[in-house]
């Protein structure tokens, strides 16, 4: 099953992710959001408060202990039970984070799952008065892109009510196979610190930072949660060497093949949106990378986001308003006065200081404002969902925060000691307030059409062993090009990007270099325009590519350039230094090819004009040049014919005088100005400035212009 979007109450998500609909899973059930839903736990152990909390506290095993769930409808016993958080568990009072692990004590039993999922989340909103900040951001967010759900519960323990929680889901191996394929069974990377590292700074370094080719740092700060045994950064590794290494110019196209550019700009728009600071834009943490199987690209999915609407301002400037934060927000410095150094985050910097993305980043602010972030909408919503949690609020006896504070801060500021917690009406309509006056003000290009790619084929098909492939498109922008760039796999694994050229009008060329044989070469096309909107074809899927493989060597050359009116560009090296017509033939293959015993014709009704002679030999991926001057008796290239700059033929056949090898056939002709292929063997002719007899006629591109027809 593909990642898809859920509408709930907001408009509709980017349209270059497509229109939101509602994931669709076994779980789907469980968040059905409008009921509060009862989870009863029942420990055996009457001491297990303090056994849970000794073990969270004390043990770096942090082991799971047996209880009996029960849940609409569904029992399973035993289920593995711990308290979760580091903040959310040092609070004072009984109401603990929780994690649920279904599976913990039969791990290869597939059948031990609730609703499909192996793990679930109970937060106990501990920094909330109202226990929705976390659950309006995780809506919001998956209407514009993956995210995880979330759903209200009253927890019954040993049938004491324990108090009202928000189950969230576990990103996990079953998260990335809901969203993006059953067969999914990527590497996901927790941005966390490892277990092993002591220091409480320690857990906010996973800021992408380059630490060299040698895993070991990585480790410290980014935790492999599937096919641990395998311990595989390769893939992670080479991601932050390109987001920190590439030129700001090349970083979508170096990015591309290995990371999904544009969802991580929503992810990070998002975070600023919401003041969402315990996370990559301000603590460094609280997120993980996914590398999805079926494209073979990393994805940023968000973690652990209760302290949204600005509940986490530790990297924030003392004095600094949150409500009025730049979109281009960094965290403040760190270190002792006098030596503070920057902290610095390369998926925000790198990605802003490519001026297309900044732009689009821009944008994708401009599109949640208009696409539900609006203190009308949230009204609406909030309310609803405080309708549906009062009376579970109001009977939590374990709950942070009085009833009175939970009534305010739907909408209004509540001051808890220093600490000021946003109402969140007024949040929201703040922070649109600030975000549509700083896009006014900077007016990012917004809208417009999207570039489309069509009619993108490769020639010839199959290739020969070491034959250079022509790759043609269609493309059409609004907007100046940056690109278009053709992603081809190489022999290594990696993608690579050739430019493309235009050959005239909207259509675009290059050539994928020459392979061995029986190889599969898999590509794909990525348009970006000066405002940062991009397309790729075809569009991503698990068949996200196109391909081709090479086929066995057979004897095949082209007439790859004509000149029928040579009146200076070259001379004659075997007569008098005239200058007579002349036609180019192009070996791709890898092997020298014998032309001796074939027939070269100006006529292809008569297509045994004149038959090579024995010994002519074009080198493997070489040129050998004819000249069209009738007069044999010079030497074994001169032909028994000439051009005519009228316009003619000019045919190559097989050494039985009727199989057809090649013919071009071209119109009036200008003295000085060849007509041969934009790519060498390629299948579009056009007119050379700046001829190029003998060598690629990728010499004379920038002079090319576009044949009009004879």
């Amino acid at each position: 099953m593909k990642w898809m979007l859920t509408p709930f109450f907001f408009l509709s998500a980017l349209s270059v992710l497509g229109n939101p609909v509602q994931v669709q899973d076994e779980a789907s059930a469980f968040f059905d959001d409008s009921f509060v839903h009862e989870i009863r736990i029942t420990f055996d152990n009457p001491d297990w408060y303090q056994v849970l909390y000794a073990s969270h506290a004390n043990d770096p095993e942090d082991p799971y202990f047996p209880a009996r769930l029960s849940c609409d409808g569904v029992t399973l016993d035993p289920v593995g039970v711990r308290f979760k958080g580091n903040s959310s568990f040092g609070i004072p009072g009984v109401k603990k984070s929780i994690k649920i692990d279904f599976d913990e004590y039969d791990e290869d039993n597939d059948e031990l799952a609730f609703f499909g999922l192996k793990k679930l989340n109970l937060n106990n909103g501990f920094k909330d008065p109202t226990l929705l900040r976390e659950k309006l951001f995780l809506d919001f967010t998956s209407s514009f892109m993956p995210a995880i759900r979330a759903v209200h519960v009253r927890v019954y323990i040993n049938d004491i009510y324990w108090g009202l929680y928000t189950a969230v889901e576990q990103v996990d191996k079953t998260f990335a196979q809901s969203r993006f394929g059953e067969s999914e069974d990527g590497n996901l990377f927790k941005a966390a610190a490892s277990d092993d590292l002591d220091a409480p700074q320690s857990d906010f370094g996973s800021d992408l930072t380059w630490e060299g080719w040698d895993p070991d740092p990585y480790h410290d700060h980014y935790q492999l949660k599937t096919n641990e045994e395998a311990d595989d950064y390769s893939g992670l590794i080479e991601f932050i060497d390109v987001l920190n290494h590439a030129d700001p110019g090349d970083l979508p196209f170096r990015l591309d093949p290995i990371f999904n550019t544009r969802m991580a700009l929503i992810s990070l728009a998002l975070n600023n949106l919401f003041v969402n600071l315990d996370a990559y834009n301000g603590s460094a943490h609280n997120y993980f990378l996914y590398d999805r199987d079926d494209t073979g690209r990393f994805v940023h999915l968000h973690w652990d986001t209760n302290e949204a609407f600005g509940r986490f301002l530790m990297s924030v400037t003392p004095g600094e308003d949150p409500l009025e934060m730049d979109p281009f927000w960094l965290p403040s410095p760190i270190g002792p006065p006098g030596q503070t150094v920057a902290q610095e985050r390369p998926l925000m910097e790198n990605l802003w200081a490519n001026p297309g993305l900044q732009n689009q980043y821009l944008c994708d602010l401009q599109s949640f404002l208009n696409q539900g972030f609006s203190a009308d909408l949230f009204e609406v919503r909030i309310h609803e969902l405080a309708d549906l949690i009062r009376p579970d609020v109001y009977a939590d006896g374990n709950k942070m925060y009085s009833n009175a504070a939970f009534e305010q801060n739907l909408a209004q500021d509540v001051v808890d000691g220093r600490d000021t917690i946003y109402g969140l009406l007024h949040f929201v309509q703040a922070r649109a307030s600030f975000l549509s006056s700083y896009l006014t003000s900077t007016s990012p290009a917004c809208g417009g059409n999207l570039p489309t790619i069509s009619h993108t084929a490769h020639t010839p098909d199959p290739p020969q062993p070491g034959q250079a492939v022509t790759i043609t498109t269609q493309v059409t922008a609004s907007s100046t090009l940056a690109g278009p760039c053709l992603l081809y796999r190489t022999l290594t694994g990696d993608f690579v990007c050739l430019t493309m050229f235009s050959s005239g009008g909207n259509q675009f060329q290059t050539a994928i270099p020459g392979q061995p044989e029986g190889t599969t070469i898999e590509y794909y096309i990525l348009v970006i325009d000066e405002n940062g909107n991009q397309s790729r074809d075809p569009e991503e899927a698990p068949e996200s590519v196109y391909s081709y493989t090479v086929g066995t060597y057979s004897a095949i050359v082209f007439i790859n350039e004509v000149m029928a009116d040579n009146d200076s560009t070259i001379t004659d090296p075997d007569g008098n230094g005239g200058y007579p017509d002349w036609f180019e033939i192009y070996n791709p293959g890898v092997l020298d090819i014998d032309l001796g015993g074939m027939y070269l014709t100006d006529d292809p009704t008569d297509p045994t004009a004149w038959q090579v002679p024995t010994g002519v030999v074009v080198e493997a991926g070489g040129f050998i040049l004819f000249w069209a001057d009738n007069d044999e008796e010079q030497g074994p290239t001169h032909t028994s014919f000439k051009l005519s700059a009228d316009g003619e033929s000019v045919g190559l056949f097989d050494t039985d005088g009727t199989t057809l090898i090649d013919l071009i056939t071209f119109g009036p002709q200008s003295s000085d100005i060849s007509y041969g292929r934009s790519v060498d063997g390629g299948p579009n002719w056009v007119f050379f400035d700046h001829p190029t007899p003998g060598t690629s006629n990728g010499a004379g591109r920038s002079h090319n212009r576009p044949f009009e027809g004879p």
